[in-house]
């Protein structure tokens, strides 16, 4: 079928060729004239986007009337989202001619444009035009033009319609006609007829009746992928006039006559490291100097590959992502939902960890390993480092002043060993991700698993490949270049190719309206001053985003991502303070990432609704004070200082002496008073007594589960859900369109500087010691400011 269809596609291709041509002197509808030729048709229409890319238009005569041609000149069209530049070349004549859209909404938009010969104005014609559809089965459009060699106008308006959908769904987009009407100095000229068919993908035929002129225009045209190649010629008494052949190429992709052979499998690499927020635009240069997807990207590329009917599978070729827990669950539910719609998922490893093989076991339908590959599938761990006895050698004392037990945060240094009511959150925190871990991967593999997942995981590591199949972690010990042979035997005549990501072009005249909600990340400590996106979550940056939110008429809702261990108590308060205006004016949702804990909670507590993944830390309910003191460091090398101050407590916070009692007792009622105000932020956010409040609180980290479980969140799920809960909140009869606000000012991040001096700072580093380096660095970061709310630590389960 495939053969016979590019057949057709060949002889008709040939054919349009023969009949020598047909673009610029073509009739063109105002109203359905969107692809490479709107910039001199209505230029308002180069807004659709279908123009996009390079196009080449060679242009014919036909002296005597046959099929013989001349070539008469030729044209040149370079487009781009909203804007367009043609030259052409006629008669000895170059003419450059510019066109700008203006999208107003998706469905309307204007535009201007000039043509200047030899680029003389006084010689030159000016365009404006506007498009309108509506509807899918409707687009009106119109121009009018000045040519000021005359001083004369000339006025179009024209109509499209697609009535044939309403018969059979199959044509809504296959049948089109129009017809236009002209007014040229005052007179109004008989109307353009035309009707445009792609019965057939890829396969296109136009045919046009000008009854003013008494012509008849035919065009053909191909198009595989990126490219379409067509020719058409206009006909008067009997005989061949003028045309064009033309070939458009274009980044878009076109429905297209080149259906491959067989169904797809896509060799899928994206990331590794897929990230919450980019901290560069998304565009050249920039791009390449982070090329990581972030998760919402990611999500959307799954959902393009599911959606291609020409692909029938994604296989992952030794492919470990590097991302927090909670982002795998968003990946398992969006290859889940890519396997909902009869395709298939496979993974092949030479090596793997325990949370990328959970992520394979609860999706695939076939996992296999490498003959001499090996599978860490060893399940969750926390370390934590204690340096109190250490630093005591030293003389370096860190005093940790926290609201509750339970908040922990400065252990690390101010202990020598794990507290009582430390082991108890982290064995509970643990317990609730590692039921997860297992339910993935019990869930995933079922009867194919040797023994529960439990006991597997207390064998691990499989060091030995042949102990994985054994226990049926996998499906087969296979070299790289087998695996084309086990995906023909799961789908027949299926192929692999490399995964490409490009927009389509648009085929439906009308967008159905949106909901315009606006995208906020939170992503990193929060601290005070501006945001290094994607790292350190500024409270002026926020504040901007989450105020020009609410503030923006065209914005209906707020969706708020944190993934932030909190940090400055001063700045999580500022950032809550705006959450809670937004909220009080349009609907505020948040979706948790890998943690939203302590001054990230705190910051989430004035939504109206909180998701969270069930493997999300949050809570930390609490705050603290760690201070250092190096009083003994100076009496044992003999260093000797003196103090002159004007102030009972000018020397307060100086690391060369210890806190007199007085000193600690007013730390600790600022501990308490900061407290009691995160209390009652989240009891009025949550709709909760302070004293239902305090029973979770009192520093403790919960998962997601545990935090649903305790009121502390609303609903389990991941970004696509938090979407969910947005659209129910605005209109549920409308698709949401995300808007992303930074609220960072100018293009580049403000801590451009520091972040490349950071990114070697802690390289060479045994991991446990630079977390503990880079911890020390964030106290130093507050400034002067001593009460955090921050997590007690970060979690690293990614083994």
């Amino acid at each position: 079928m495939n053969q016979f269809r590019r057949l057709i596609a060949l002889c008709a291709l040939a054919a349009a060729f023969v009949l020598s041509a047909g673009a610029q002197e073509l009739s063109y509808s105002v109203a359905t004239a969107d692809d490479y030729v709107a910039p001199l048709v209505n230029p308002a229409a180069v807004a659709v986007g279908n123009a996009r890319g390079f196009a080449f238009a060679l242009e014919y005569q036909h002296p005597d009337g046959g099929f013989a041609a001349d070539t008469d000149g030729f044209s040149l069209f370079f487009s781009g989202e909203t804007g367009s530049y043609v030259f052409q070349r006629r008669d000895d004549v170059n003419v450059h001619s510019a066109a700008l859209a203006l999208p107003i909404t998706p469905n309307f938009s204007l535009g201007g444009g000039l043509s200047l010969p030899q680029f003389e104005a006084s010689r030159g014609s000016y365009t404006a035009g506007i498009l309108v559809r509506p509807i899918n089965q409707l687009s009106v459009g119109g121009t009018a033009r000045y040519f000021a060699e005359g001083e004369t106008w000339d006025y179009r308006a024209g109509v499209g319609v697609r009535p044939f959908g309403s018969l059979d769904p199959r044509l809504e987009n296959r049948l089109t006609a129009s017809i236009d009407v002209t007014v040229a100095d005052g007179d109004l000229l008989k109307p353009l007829l035309g009707l445009e068919t792609e019965l057939v993908n890829g396969m296109r035929g136009d045919l046009r009746f000008d009854l003013e002129a008494e012509t008849i225009s035919i065009s053909l045209s191909v198009a595989v992928p990126y490219a379409r190649l067509g020719a058409g010629s206009r006909i008067a008494s009997s005989k061949l006039q003028r045309g064009t052949a033309f070939a458009h190429v274009s980044p878009s992709r076109f429905r297209s006559v080149d259906t491959p052979m067989g169904a797809k499998w896509i060799d899928y690499a994206p990331g590794p490291s897929i990230i919450e927020q980019r901290a560069f635009p998304n565009f050249f240069p920039f791009s390449l100097l982070d090329r990581s997807l972030t998760l919402p990207e990611l999500l959307d590329q799954i959902g393009q590959l599911r959606d291609d009917p020409s692909v029938t599978g994604i296989v992952f070729v030794d492919h470990n992502f590097q991302t927090s827990y909670a982002n795998f669950k968003d990946i398992a539910a969006a290859l889940n939902e890519f396997r909902a719609h009869g395709k298939q998922v496979v993974f092949y490893y030479e090596q793997t960890n325990t949370l990328n093989y959970a992520l394979a076991a609860s999706v695939a339908d076939a996992i296999y390993l490498h003959p001499q590959g090996f599978l860490n599938l060893v399940g969750l761990a926390s370390v934590r480092l204690y340096l109190a006895d250490f630093l005591d050698r030293f003389g370096i004392e860190f005093v940790a002043l926290p609201s509750h037990d339970f908040k922990t945060g400065g252990d690390t240094v101010a202990r020598a060993s794990m507290s009582d009511a430390e082991r108890e959150a982290l064995e509970a925190l643990l317990d609730s991700l590692y039921s997860d871990l297992l339910a993935s991967i019990d869930g995933g593999r079922g009867e194919r698993l040797a023994a529960p997942a439990t006991a597997l995981i207390d064998r691990g590591p499989y060091l030995v490949a042949a102990g994985a199949l054994d226990a049926g972690l996998v499906d087969g010990l296979i070299y790289r270049d087998q695996l084309p042979d086990r995906l023909e035997e799961l789908r027949p005549r299926s192929r692999v190719a490399e995964a490409r990501f490009s927009p389509q072009m648009r085929i439906d005249w009308s967008v159905p309206p949106a909901t315009n909600i606006a995208l906020i990340h939170a992503v990193g400590d929060i601290r005070r001053g501006e945001s290094d996106l994607g790292t350190v979550v500024g409270a002026e940056t926020l504040v901007r985003a989450l105020r020009a939110a609410r503030e923006d008429s065209s914005i209906d809702g707020i969706l708020l991502r944190i993934a932030s261990p909190g940090g400055s108590t001063l700045a999580s308060d500022s950032i809550a303070r705006e959450v809670a205006l937004a909220a009080a004016e349009k609907p505020v949702v948040v979706s948790i990432g890998g943690t939203a804990a302590s001054g990230g909670y705190y910051i989430a507590a004035p939504a109206h609704h909180i998701v969270a993944q069930p493997v999300s830390v949050t809570g930390s309910i609490g705050v603290l004070v760690v201070l250092p003191n190096v009083e003994g460091l100076t009496e044992k090398f003999n260093i000797n200082w003196e103090t002159i101050r004007r102030g009972e407590r000018a020397d307060f916070g100086i690391p060369l002496r210890r806190l007199t009692p007085g000193e600690r007792e007013l730390i600790e009622a600022g501990v308490a008073a900061s407290y009691q105000r995160f209390l009652e932020v989240v009891a009025e956010g949550r709709g909760m007594e302070t004293d239902a409040v305090y029973a979770v609180a009192q520093g403790r980290v919960w998962s997601g589960a545990q935090a649903a479980e305790r009121g502390l969140v609303d609903e389990l799920g991941g970004f696509a859900e938090a979407i969910e809960a947005i659209r129910l909140r605005t209109n549920p009869n409308r698709a949401v369109h995300l808007v992303p606000i930074s609220g960072q000012q100018g293009f580049l991040p403000t801590e451009l500087p520091r972040r490349l001096i950071r990114a070697d700072a802690y390289r060479g580093l045994p991991a446990e010691v630079r977390l503990v380096a880079e911890a020390l660095n964030a106290i130093g970061a507050y400034g002067d400011e001593i009460i955090l709310m921050r997590m007690p630590y970060d979690l690293d389960l990614a083994r």
